[in-house]
């Protein structure tokens, strides 16, 4: 069924449309009433109008578009068969069969349906009552309503036969012809393995020998009632429903349908021996309640397969995720062991040491928690430094650069790096002055799968910085300096190795006069350019 805006086609495009949908029509029409003359020539009823079925069928998949050509080809075809009959049929009776297929398209929209009615039993049962009952009884009241001043048209019957005699095969139609053709819309396909190919032949061959049976043998049971032996074929729709889904079911109903009225329209099989009437509705009885066993069916092992893929789908998700959790939790684990390590070597009491460490494993949290919050998918520069860097600070620190996504995966090592430049600058550069500013400048460009991204972290202004120290002599006997700088170095040396090793990049630090002057670049893997 089609949903949203129409696309825009050519005028050649749609007179070529226009006229294939036509032909389709007239050629229908012309069939349904040449194959079933004789019926219709005894009792003015067809046991199924396979016109109706084509023409939803080509007003759901293409659209009200084709409606023109669907009056163009029942104005040809009641032309060739009425018009000698009274002008004003072929000019009415196409109105109703224009409507007719309008009418169950809109009342399956109106209902509820989704675009695909085969797919769930809900949309089947709502198929059936707009497209096979409402729309069909509506569109033949019309029809009825118009050409009742016409006796020849309707055969002088009363007005309720006239309207059953035009709706009921229009509906068994909707029901049988129509399901056919959707069922290749949108409908997931089954690869053909050597089981679902033995299903098949199993189904043909017993099909062709209860039919045969059925319509070739079973007149010489005398009074058994062998009309009744047509539902025999009802397990070969439910075996064709189970296996091969809506399409399955929708196929078998269509054969099995086609060979019905065959017989019936020859006298042959379990209706040779009936009323004219009584047969015919004995066969359209008979077509409606298959096909509506194969549509429920066939949407029930629909609604299985979209399930069972749904669950795998699930399984391999949660697969995935416990995988990715795994590697993540080994992953921190493995930074928090390195966080200890470089920590215990620039502590020189337990107080100091459990301080590093606290700061640290609460920037791991509270990175973790952004990204868990956010169901691990990217997140921008700057909501990874508000993320860990206290409220105070974040507001004296001045982010200037492109929107950016960081990799879920990279965006651990790069917080720690943030985190550790802030908490410096907290200790010992310019935001431990309450007018200190920091501005974080960053570009970004192309590079491989991914970006390089280039930051500059520049303090200001503040108290005179000097660098840490990297002699011996400068250090205290138990290897720290007097004012902590031991502990800014072994951040300094934490930065470092974490853009080294997990974001592929090199750093630079200076401590001129006027503050503190950072630059280094990272590689993020599969980030996007920014525009």
């Amino acid at each position: 069924m089609p949903v949203g805006p129409p696309t825009p086609v050519s005028l050649p495009y749609r007179l070529a449309e226009i006229a294939v949908v036509a032909f389709i029509t007239c050629v229908a029409m012309h069939l349904g009433q040449s194959e079933q003359a004789g019926l219709l020539r005894q009792s003015g009823v067809s046991p199924l109008w396979p016109a109706t079925g084509i023409n939803i069928a080509l007003v759901f998949l293409l659209g009200p578009r084709v409606l023109l050509g669907i009056y163009l080809g029942s104005l040809i075809d009641n032309t060739l068969t009425f018009g000698r009959v009274h002008p004003s049929i072929p000019v009415l009776a196409p109105i109703a069969d224009t409507i007719e297929p309008l009418l169950a398209l809109w009342l399956y929209r109106v209902s509820g349906g989704q675009p695909q009615p085969l797919a769930r039993s809900t949309d089947v049962i709502r198929f059936g009552l707009t497209a096979a009952f409402a729309a069909p009884a509506l569109s033949a009241a019309l029809g009825v309503a118009m050409l009742w001043h016409i006796p020849d048209f309707v055969n002088n019957k009363p007005p309720i036969r006239a309207w059953i005699a035009w709706g009921l095969p229009a509906g068994v139609g909707a029901l049988v012809v129509t399901p056919a053709l959707l069922c290749w819309n949108n409908l997931p396909r089954l690869p053909w393995s050597n089981t679902l190919r033995l299903h098949a032949a199993g189904m043909f061959v017993s099909l062709a020998a209860l039919e045969y049976w059925v319509f070739g043998n079973a007149a010489s049971l005398g009074d058994f009632g062998h009309h009744l032996l047509i539902f025999l074929v009802l397990p070969i729709i439910v075996w064709a429903a189970l296996v091969f889904g809506a399409r399955g079911g929708a196929i078998a109903v269509l054969v099995i349908s086609l060979v019905a009225i065959i017989g019936a329209v020859r006298g042959l099989g379990p209706f040779n021996n009936l009323p004219l009437v009584r047969a015919l509705l004995i066969l359209q009885v008979y077509l409606a309640a298959f096909s509506a066993v194969s549509l429920l069916l066939g949407a029930v092992t629909e609604e299985r397969a979209a399930a069972y893929r749904a669950s795998l789908k699930q399984a391999q998700t949660i697969q995935l995720l416990f995988e990715e959790l795994n590697h993540r939790v080994r992953n921190n684990l493995a930074s928090l062991l390195s966080l200890i390590d470089l920590s215990r070597s620039a502590s020189g009491d337990v107080d100091r040491f459990a301080n590093l460490i606290a700061g640290r494993v609460q920037a791991m949290a509270e990175i973790h928690s952004v990204l868990a919050s956010g169901r691990w998918v990217s997140m921008t520069i700057d909501d990874l430094l508000r993320s860990i860097a206290p409220p105070d600070a974040a507001r004296r620190i001045d982010c200037d650069g492109p929107s950016v996504q960081t990799p879920p995966h990279q965006a651990m090592p790069l917080g720690l790096v943030l985190h550790e430049l802030v908490v410096n600058s907290l200790k010992y550069g310019a935001l431990a002055s309450s007018d200190g500013r920091v501005r974080l400048k960053w570009s970004a460009e192309p590079d491989g799968a991914g970006l390089r991204i280039r930051f500059t972290w520049r303090e200001m202004p503040s108290s005179r910085v000097s660098p840490p120290p990297r002699n011996s002599h400068d250090l205290l006997p138990d290897g720290h300096h007097a004012n902590g700088e031991g502990i800014r170095r072994s951040g300094l040396d934490l930065i470092a190795g974490l853009i080294r090793s997990d974001l592929r990049g090199s750093a630079k630090f200076s401590f001129p006069p006027d503050g503190a002057l950072h630059s280094f670049d990272v590689h993020l893997q599969d980030a996007l350019n920014p525009a």
